[in-house]
């Protein structure tokens, strides 16, 4: 998981966040939110965050916009 937290994102911009729910009963918790069965019987459950608004302010301290970091990515996609 640390690998993952401190891996390089293209614009230094990282994306999702990730949060390891070892607990059973927010994991049931969370199960009836999603209705998503496997989230209350793996092993494991990380929870991959979107975390745009932190970008979004990171882009605004900078005088840039989230936009052409889009278009970018997902021009380079294809």
């Amino acid at each position: 998981m640390e690998v993952a937290r401190n891996a390089p994102t293209s614009h230094f911009l990282p994306q999702c966040p990730i949060v390891r729910v070892p607990d059973l009963q927010l994991r049931e918790q969370i199960r009836g939110i999603c209705h998503q069965q496997y989230v209350g019987t793996n092993s494991d459950l990380q929870v991959f965050v979107v975390d745009l608004y932190r970008n979004h302010r990171i882009c605004n301290q900078l005088g840039l916009t989230l936009a052409p970091i889009f278009l970018f990515r997902a021009c380079k996609k294809r």
